[in-house]
């Protein structure tokens, strides 16, 4: 490798640092070598043993599950005028926290549905969107529903 001074007039080589094997290495220097090797190997594969999830006590499984349940003892109707992409996530979601999804606008206490529609006047329940489910979901809690009307 060369080097050069500011004014690039004197150029200096670098030759790579050469190392003579002799025989002179005992037993105990290659096996502490060799040793040292293993450790290092031991070190590297420790660091891929460990798990990246975080363990649960006893306690903390229960309390997950019991606020995952937010949808509970409600029912969802989701509207026709939802893709049909969106109904297999919009399901799964609702029973996924212990929902039910219906057919009957009469039993349903949430309609899921991107436009506003006229209901009877005997529906009790809401009119929500699509992203009203999506966000309970990713917050994994019940949230108002003011902001997500059609």
């Amino acid at each position: 490798m060369a080097h050069y001074d500011l004014d690039d007039v004197a150029i200096v080589e670098d030759k790579p640092p050469t190392y003579e094997l002799s025989g002179s290495d005992t037993e105990e220097e290659i096996e502490r070598v060799k040793q040292k090797q293993r450790e290092q190997t031991k070190d590297r594969s420790e660091v891929y043993d460990k798990s990246t999830e975080e363990e649960e006590g006893g306690n903390g499984g229960e309390e997950k599950e019991k606020q995952l349940d937010f949808f509970k003892r409600k029912r969802f109707l989701v509207d026709e005028d939802v893709g049909a992409v969106d109904v297999i996530k919009l399901e799964r979601y609702v029973e996924l926290y212990k929902g039910s999804v219906t057919k009957s606008i009469a039993e349903a206490d949430y309609v899921v549905t991107r436009t506003q529609k006229p209901l009877p006047a005997s529906f009790k329940g809401e009119l929500v969107k699509p992203l009203w489910v999506y966000e309970c979901h990713d917050m994994e809690c019940l949230i108002p529903t003011q902001r997500y009307k059609p």
